[in-house]
C-alpha cells in the first residue's frame, strides 16, 4: 500500500489538469454590423482554464440557422484550425440579413464555452423583385430558389382573386423596407386581370390577382424597377 501512495497522489494531482484540459474557451473579438454578402474577418482565440492554447481542429457554426459561407476552412467547412498559439482568423460571408446573430465553435474531444458578441447582418443594396404567391414562403438568403421555401404554390381556380406579395429585395433575396419604386405586371395566363402599375411604399405590397384561363404552369411576372 506504502509504495502505491505515490501513484495516487500523482493521480489525484493530475486528475484536475486532465480534466480541465478538456475543457476549453473559444473568445471572438467583436464582429460588428455589416452587409449581407460582406467578406466578413473574425478573429477567434481558444485556450484551456490553465490558460494553455487550443491548437487543433473545430467546427465554426451559427446560433440561428442562418445562411453562413465559411472561406478560410481547414479540409472541408465548416472545420476550421487554430495555430499553435490558439488563434483562428478567417472570412465568413452571411447572406440572410438578422440581428442579434451570434457564431461558436465544437470540439472533436472535450467541451467548449463560447464567447461571442452579438452582431448584425443588414440587408444589402435593392438589386431584386421578389413575388411570394399563396403558400410560398420567404426564405432570405436562398439563392438557390428566389429567396422562398422549397414549397410549391397553392392552385388557384380560374376567375376567382387571389393575393400575391412583391417585395424589393437586395443580392441575397433580404427583403428592404425602405425601396420606393413604380412596378408593372404581366401574366402568361391568355386573360389575366393584373394590378396596375403600382407604387410599392417600403419596399413591398400585396395585390390582388385573377387568371381566368384554366391551365398548368401559369406564371406572374413583374416588371424591374429603376434601381436595378
Amino acid at each position: 500500500m506504502k509504495k502505491l501512495l505515490p501513484f495516487l497522489i500523482l493521480i489525484l494531482f493530475l486528475l484536475p489538469i486532465a480534466i480541465s484540459a478538456q475543457y476549453y474557451i473559444f473568445d471572438f473579438d467583436t464582429v460588428g454590423t455589416h452587409f449581407a454578402g460582406d467578406t466578413i474577418i473574425i478573429t477567434i482565440h481558444g485556450h484551456d482554464s490553465l490558460n494553455s492554447p487550443y491548437n487543433s481542429i473545430a467546427e465554426l457554426h451559427m446560433t440561428s440557422p442562418e445562411r453562413i459561407t465559411i472561406l478560410d476552412y481547414y479540409n472541408a467547412p465548416p472545420m476550421i484550425r487554430f495555430n499553435a498559439a490558439g488563434d483562428y482568423q478567417g472570412r465568413i460571408m452571411i447572406k440572410r440579413a438578422s440581428d442579434s446573430l451570434e457564431l461558436y465553435v465544437t470540439i472533436p474531444i472535450g467541451t467548449a464555452e463560447n464567447n461571442c458578441p452579438p452582431f448584425t447582418i443588414l440587408p444589402g443594396k435593392a438589386n431584386r423583385l421578389q413575388i411570394i404567391l399563396p403558400g410560398q414562403e420567404n426564405d432570405a438568403g436562398n439563392t438557390n430558389n428566389r429567396g422562398r421555401k422549397w414549397i410549391a404554390p397553392f392552385d388557384c381556380t380560374a376567375g376567382i382573386s387571389f393575393d400575391a406579395t412583391i417585395y424589393i429585395t437586395d443580392e441575397y433575396w433580404n427583403p428592404r423596407n425602405t425601396g420606393n419604386d413604380t412596378v408593372s405586371f404581366g401574366s402568361s395566363n391568355s386573360f389575366p386581370i393584373l394590378p396596375p402599375d403600382t407604387f410599392l411604399t417600403n419596399g413591398s405590397d400585396t395585390l390582388p390577382f385573377i387568371l381566368r384561363t384554366a391551365s398548368a404552369n401559369q406564371t406572374i411576372s413583374v416588371s424591374k424597377p429603376s434601381f436595378i
